[in-house]
């Protein structure tokens, strides 16, 4: 796709400035201008200029607007395999780089930010399953209290919100799991498993706040690991 003049001298003062002391660039056409094409054509100059693979991530208000635009970026990498959508599941596998010189990463606030609105907390099946495997494994003693839990919630004739027995976890999440599940409870120093029993016990303290929670800590484990190593 051709770039109208003004996309051009667009990205040329965008790729000038995040060449050279500036690492943030705005542009601020109105809609329907090709915002996302002069995006795309910018991503691609960048690539070239650092000769390495070029992780894109595009952030909008919802899916359907994603869904509009991803395929203009797509583009640029028609390989590419689309990853999750929701960056608490990003590091569940290590991705396969393949032979693409770009990633590509959609995400939205209400797929990537869990808790920003009321009534969010406890996701998608297959975030309850990641987060069940971790705390089985890294929480045995809270992991105990969950399925009591669990069991009393069945017999009333509702549906549990965990898998009743966890596969393994990815083992590279264990550690930035913790880590981000200690700084999300605020622990400080005492050991994981106690604190979040001690915490989970508590009367006004739920198996959905947990879920949120440690939904939080899935998200927040994506800046205690290496981007490049994972995405």
């Amino acid at each position: 796709m051709s770039l109208e003049r003004f996309q051009e001298e667009t990205v040329h003062a965008a790729v000038t400035a995040l060449t050279r002391a500036s690492r943030r660039f705005l542009i601020a056409d109105e809609v329907g201008l090709g915002k996302t094409v002069s995006a795309r054509a910018i991503a691609a100059e960048l690539q070239k200029t650092r000769g390495a693979r070029l992780n894109i991530v595009y952030l909008c208000p919802n899916l359907g607007i994603a869904a509009q635009n991803l395929t203009k970026l797509q583009a640029l990498a028609p390989g590419w395999e689309k990853p999750e959508d929701r960056l608490s599941l990003v590091l569940q596998e290590r991705s396969r780089r393949g032979g693409s010189d770009f990633g590509i990463y959609c995400y939205t606030p209400d797929t990537s930010l869990p808790g920003w609105k009321a009534g969010q907390r406890t996701g998608r099946v297959v975030e309850r399953s990641l987060i069940a495997a971790l705390l089985c494994d890294l929480t045995p003693r809270l992991w105990r209290d969950l399925r009591s839990v669990e069991r009393a919630r069945q017999a009333a004739g509702k549906s549990g919100w965990f898998p009743a027995d966890p596969s393994d976890p990815p083992a590279h999440l264990k550690r930035p799991f913790q880590a981000a599940l200690r700084d999300v409870m605020k622990l400080g120093g005492k050991p994981l498993d106690d604190g979040l029993t001690d915490w989970f016990r508590q009367p006004k303290n739920d198996t959905q706040e947990l879920i949120l929670r440690a939904r939080a800590a899935l998200v927040l484990a994506v800046n205690l690991l290496r981007i490049d190593g994972h995405l």
